[in-house]
């Protein structure tokens, strides 16, 4: 695909040393493994492979605000730059 028709990939590129220096925060302080399991459904843990691909959802299933999660406190400024855009 042309980036160009897709504007948050331009974003994500842009801004990728910001979003990788929090994510591997996350990761130095041993929290990346326990957020990737806040809010997930039960079911779904224990379907993931052993050393596979884990994800931190910033987005919160539960709260007043959606971009109040415990990932967004840890990366804000990821946070940030995803809540900015309209997708």
């Amino acid at each position: 695909w042309d980036k160009a028709s897709v504007p948050l990939a331009q974003v994500l590129e842009a801004n990728f040393e910001t979003i990788r220096s929090e994510l591997t925060a996350l990761v130095e302080q041993n929290l990346f493994d326990e957020l990737s399991f806040e809010d997930s459904r039960a079911e779904g843990q224990d379907s993931w492979p052993e050393g596979g691909w884990r994800a931190v959802q910033f987005l919160s299933a539960s709260g007043a605000s959606p971009w109040s999660s415990r990932a967004c406190t840890a990366a804000p400024r990821t946070c940030a730059l995803l809540s900015s855009r309209p997708e």
